[in-house]
């Protein structure tokens, strides 16, 4: 018929998410689709937020941190993705629960050689007023490896952290 017109979409492409997620998929992008947002309805409780790997089509390797993207609004940590994109989400290594007297509770997966200091003022945003330092409680919990939990308490301030 005179006049049918055939609209292809422009910038309308898929990548491959794979790794620790709920199913390896091919994610249907477009233009302004964020990793983030690739990801985000195919995470399991042991997927990384802070070790993803994006690699391009051109060879370009380059590893992101969501949980930097969202606490510091750095979008540089939540690119843009581009057709043919392999993005691998790696498992999380230490992760911890914070409870307690602190500003920002929750359970956050330390990184490198971040500790007890870094958890309690980075991620935890520091402590409450009501607070007690001198009285910090680490609990380890039971894992396959080590089948009994176990809990301590320290000064905050000492020097010697557990």
């Amino acid at each position: 018929m005179a006049g049918d017109r055939v609209v292809i979409p422009y910038g309308y492409a898929s990548v491959y998410v794979k790794g620790e997620v709920k199913g390896a998929s091919v994610v249907e992008v477009y233009g302004g689709l964020r990793l983030s947002e690739a990801i985000k309805d195919n995470l399991t409780s042991y997927s990384s937020f802070r070790d993803i790997v994006v690699r391009s089509v051109d060879g370009k390797v380059a590893t992101y941190d969501l949980f930097k993207a969202e606490r510091e609004g750095d979008l540089r940590e939540d690119p843009l993705l581009r057709p043919g994109d392999e993005v691998e989400v790696k498992r999380a290594g230490r992760v911890v629960t914070l409870e307690g007297e602190v500003h920002r509770p929750g359970t956050y997966q330390l990184i490198g050689v971040e500790g007890v200091n870094e958890l309690i003022s980075y991620y935890g945003d520091g402590l409450g007023v009501s607070a007690k330092s001198d009285m910090v409680v680490l609990t380890r919990r039971a894992t396959e490896g080590k089948p009994e939990s176990e809990s301590m308490v320290f000064d905050l301030a000492s020097e010697e952290l557990p």
